[in-house]
């Protein structure tokens, strides 16, 4: 539960300005909630905690590259959470824009291959 807080705590906290980001979040957050009971509890929270961060690098504080599954990346990286890096880095096929942007380099950085 305490990943699951944290992640809701950065979120509300970065994205809300962002309008429909936020409602768009909060979407697949709900989505997120009802699949994840399918999974094992650990699972299960990074799930949420991923719904809840996927797009955090669209937060105007947070960009460095401007290509979000990056920024986002970074910025939880900084804060020691690798995994939720990793899943925020890869979502929505994010390597195939990356290469298009001259980003693959920077993507894989955010590679976490374990937990």
């Amino acid at each position: 539960m305490e990943l699951i807080e944290w992640s809701t705590q950065q979120a509300i906290s970065l994205l809300p300005p962002l309008g429909n980001r936020w409602l768009h979040i909060q979407g697949v957050v709900r989505r997120a909630q009802r699949v994840g009971k399918l999974f094992k509890e650990e699972d299960r929270a990074y799930l949420i905690a991923s719904a809840y961060l996927h797009d955090i690098g669209y937060a105007p504080s947070l960009q460095q590259t401007g290509f979000h599954p990056i920024d986002g990346a970074w910025y939880l990286q900084s804060h020691y959470q690798d995994h939720l890096a990793s899943l925020t880095a890869y979502h929505s096929g994010s390597q195939f824009e990356a290469y298009l942007r001259g980003l693959s380099a920077q993507l894989e950085v955010c590679h976490i291959s374990e937990r």
